[in-house]
This record gives structure tokens, C-alpha cells and sequence, in this order.
């Protein structure tokens, strides 16, 4: 079983998919869930015409993905691809309620698994770093490198819970993945501020859990 991240760098997902497919029948047949911040109905018919089996959006529902690996350990129909329920949308890009900046339900579930001690500092660390090289790739006019740190930080903020950050910066990665910048002004400074404070929130929210700044 492979989980399939669609947007690696160099070779994307469903090039790879693609390739895997065409080798010898021992390996061509290994099922293949694609993981994608994205899951508008285009992109699952690709994760399809790629081979790939089945679809789990970012960040990765433990109940979908139980659900699909039940099914796929089971009878596999080759090139069948089931849709995990997306993450919740606010159907825009704009968040001014503070319950809007986190997901209650990914909070709790992280609290439940008592895992935050260790990943908070570490995935807080990754975001400031994500952000400062996307900062460094606007100032440069790369398209490609800001792509990338977009792409890193919808996954990260999605695993950690920061459901505004993550709504944000899956819109704007659709944009720059079209090989445009966003259109919004401020756009960049609008999600510089938004990470500072989702940070505060996260560690407002893990406080009694031990985990450190």
C-alpha cells in the first residue's frame, strides 16, 4: 500500500503513480491513495486517469483513512477511487471569528492521541520556516519556490489544527500552482499575520498538555 503525496517536488504524485503502473506486474498492481490538500471533483478524476485507487484529503481523517484501507485490503477494484470527506470550508478566504482560526475537532483529536508535547515546537518551527522561505521567493519572484513552501505549509497546518491557516493557504497554492501570484492584495502580509496568530492560538489551546513554545 502507498500513500501518494500528488504535489512532491520533482516528480509529482501522479507522474509517479503513472510510472508504477507501467512496471512489472509484481509491483504495477500495489494500491495507491493519493493525499492532496485539494479535492475538487477535477482532481479526483485525475488521481483516476493516474491509476491511483484512492483519495484522502489533507490533513488525513484516522476514520477515512481506516475506511479506505478496509477497502482496499479487500476486493480492489483497479482504478476505483473513493472520496474522503473534505476538511471544512468556510467557502472563502476571509476568517474573522476566532473560532475560525482552529479545527475543534483536529484539536481534541490531537489532545486525545497526547502527542503535542513533542509536535507542536517542531511543527510551529517548520511553519516559520515554510513562511520565510515563501517570504524569500515572493521578494525573488520564483513562482516554483513559493509553490513548494505553500504546498509544505497547507500540510502542516492542516496536521496541526490551524483551520484558517490551512483554508488560506490552500487557496493561494491553487492560484500559484496555476503559475499566477494570488490577486488579493496584502496577500502576503495578510498570511504572515494570520500565521503569528493561529501560533498563539495553538499554544493557548495546548498549554496544559505540556507542550512548549
Amino acid at each position: 500500500m502507498i500513500l501518494m503525496d500528488v504535489e512532491m517536488p520533482v516528480l509529482g504524485g501522479m507522474a509517479a503513480t503513472r510510472q508504477l503502473r507501467e512496471m512489472s506486474d509484481g509491483v504495477r498492481s500495489i494500491p495507491v491513495i493519493a493525499l492532496t490538500g485539494h479535492s475538487s471533483a477535477q482532481d479526483m478524476q485525475a488521481a483516476r486517469d493516474a491509476g491511483m485507487d484512492g483519495f484522502l484529503s489533507k490533513p488525513v481523517n484516522v476514520v477515512a483513512l481506516r475506511k479506505e484501507l478496509a477497502r482496499l485490503i479487500g476486493q480492489r477494484p483497479v482504478g476505483e477511487v473513493s472520496a474522503s470527506p473534505a476538511s471544512p470550508s468556510s467557502g472563502g478566504v476571509a476568517f474573522t471569528a476566532a473560532g475560525s482560526l482552529l479545527d475543534a475537532e483536529r484539536i481534541a483529536l490531537l489532545k486525545r492521541m497526547n502527542i503535542m508535547v513533542d509536535l507542536l515546537p517542531d511543527g510551529l518551527a517548520q511553519v516559520r520556516e515554510h513562511v520565510g522561505q515563501l517570504e524569500e521567493a515572493v521578494r525573488r519572484n520564483d513562482l516554483s519556490a513559493a509553490r513548494q513552501a505553500l504546498h509544505s505549509l497547507v500540510g502542516l497546518s492542516g496536521e496541526l489544527g490551524a483551520r484558517a491557516m490551512f483554508e488560506i493557504t490552500k487557496h493561494h497554492s491553487r492560484a500559484v500552482g496555476g503559475n499566477v501570484w494570488p490577486s488579493e492584495p496584502n496577500w502576503l502580509e495578510q498570511l504572515v499575520a494570520l500565521t503569528l496568530e493561529s501560533e498563539r492560538a495553538l499554544q493557548a489551546s495546548f498549554s496544559g498538555d505540556g507542550a512548549a513554545p
